[in-house]
């Protein structure tokens, strides 16, 4: 189950952040807006596998989880607007998750 959880995480921060950095103003924009929902449904899909269970040690799972998977795009496209990015959009899902989770 905590593998499940680590590849879903990975795969859904390298998702958000290979769809949003080729488009520099606008993904301010769009990931501002979308953070909250793309939260919200990763935490639905986190309850549905984990039977609703919370706490302590699955919120470091899943934060540890998105922050690997907005790694390689951050050491790829080492640039002001893909760092002020991952601050906007995966700083606001991390938080919501995590705040979800307790």
């Amino acid at each position: 189950m905590r593998l499940a959880i680590i590849v879903i995480g990975v795969v859904l921060s390298f998702l958000i952040l290979a769809l949003l950095s080729p488009l520099p103003f606008i993904s301010f924009i769009v990931g501002a807006l979308l953070a909250p929902v793309i939260a919200d449904l990763y935490v639905r899909l986190l309850d549905r596998i984990t039977r609703s269970k919370r706490g302590r040690e699955l919120q470091l799972t899943v934060g540890i989880a998105l922050g690997l998977g907005a790694t390689p795009l951050t050491l790829l496209f080492i640039g002001l607007w893909t760092i002020l990015l991952i601050l906007l959009v995966m700083g606001t899902v991390i938080g919501r998750v995590m705040y979800q989770l307790r």
